[in-house]
């Protein structure tokens, strides 16, 4: 009787091990399953990075990164050319140091601004900056502060346009409208000393 109970006894473990291993199995086949699938979302992740990367990189405008104290992080081509710079020089500097002095209170003034404000809000505005070999330009600035997660700090983005083309065209504007102007109040003097019934041919 013995040997029956001790028949049953390793049959049952016998069983018991069997569906251990079937439920090993089963297991090792979802984790690789599992496995799989993050190793494709993986790799869709670092392809959707490189295109991101490379849009940063070849935009025309200029793009930089900061962070919330006005340190570059990354720069693209065009931001590197715009301030006569490399991109990798142009990373850990402050974005201060190409505003003219005149014009720095400005800058740190809209940078505290931008601080205070809602995350994900654009502003925009226009100064002058100045290029690493010290050419003054005027640039359209929008910048909007990202945070995200509450844990880590936020980061500006920036795009940046030479705006130095259309702000001498309307300087230029500005002083033939002046200039017709000064001819108009000319005219008109002239006018009042004609003699009544003379008329001058234009």
């Amino acid at each position: 009787m013995r040997k029956a109970q001790e028949f049953d006894s390793e049959a049952a473990v016998g069983q018991e091990l069997e569906q251990a291993y079937e439920e090993l199995a089963v297991a090792n086949e979802e984790l690789r399953q599992q496995n799989d699938e993050l190793l494709e979302t993986r790799q869709a992740l670092e392809t959707a990075h490189r295109r991101s990367a490379a849009l940063f990189d070849l935009a025309p405008d200029a793009y930089l990164v900061t962070d919330l104290k006005g340190v570059v992080q990354s720069a693209n081509q065009a931001a590197a050319s715009l301030f006569e710079m490399g991109p990798d020089s142009l990373a850990g500097t402050f974005l201060q140091e190409r505003v003219p002095r005149a014009d720095l209170p400005e800058m740190i003034r809209h940078l505290a601004e931008i601080k205070t404000g809602s995350p994900g809000t654009a502003r925009r505005w226009e100064m002058r900056l100045t290029s690493k070999r010290d050419r003054v330009f005027d640039a359209a600035l929008t910048v909007s502060a990202i945070q995200y997660a509450a844990e880590e700090p936020g980061i500006l983005t920036w795009l940046i346009r030479d705006v130095s083309e259309r702000k001498e065209a309307e300087r230029a504007l500005q002083a033939a409208l002046a200039e017709a102007d000064e001819g108009r109040r000319t005219l008109d003097a002239l006018m009042e000393y004609l003699p009544e019934g003379i008329t001058l041919a234009l």
